[in-house]
C-alpha cells in the first residue's frame, strides 16, 4: 500500500476482510478524514461479493462516489473528464495526484453508467 492513502480493505485467507487504516508519516486520522476512509473501505466490503470480477474502476469509483459526500458546488454526473481508468492507473497509480485523478475518473464513470442513481449500483455487475 502506498504511502499516501489513509485506508486498504483486503479479504484474508479464512475469507474475512480486513480494513486497515494508516493516517501516513507523522499524521492523524481525524474524525473528518476517518469518515469518508470507513465509508469508502465499508463500500469495498458491502460490494464485494458482487463486484467480485468487475474492473477497478467500477469497484473503486463505487467506493469513491459513495465514501466522499460531494463538496458545495462539486458536479457530479456530468460524465467523466476523459475514458474510464485502466485497471492499472486504479490499483497502481504512482503518485497521490494520479490515484487522485483515476479516482475521480472512476467515480465519474460509475456516476455515468447509473443514471437512476448509486442505490442501483447492483446493475454495474451485469455490464
Amino acid at each position: 500500500r502506498a504511502w499516501w492513502t489513509a485506508g486498504s480493505t483486503r479479504v484474508g485467507p479464512d475469507g474475512r476482510f480486513r480494513i486497515d487504516l494508516s493516517p501516513g508519516p507523522g499524521a492523524r486520522l481525524t474524525p473528518e478524514a476517518l469518515r469518508p476512509t470507513l465509508r469508502h473501505e465499508l463500500v469495498h466490503v458491502l460490494t464485494a461479493p458482487v463486484l467480485v470480477a468487475a474492473p477497478a474502476w467500477m469497484t473503486e469509483g463505487l467506493a469513491a462516489a459513495i465514501g466522499r459526500p460531494m463538496l458545495p458546488g462539486e458536479a457530479r454526473g456530468e460524465g467523466p473528464a476523459g475514458p474510464c481508468p485502466s485497471d492499472q492507473e486504479v490499483q497502481r497509480p504512482g503518485s497521490l495526484d494520479a490515484m487522485q485523478g483515476s479516482y475521480a475518473r472512476a467515480a465519474a464513470c460509475v456516476i455515468d453508467a447509473l443514471p437512476d442513481g448509486l442505490s442501483t449500483w447492483r446493475t454495474l455487475a451485469w455490464r
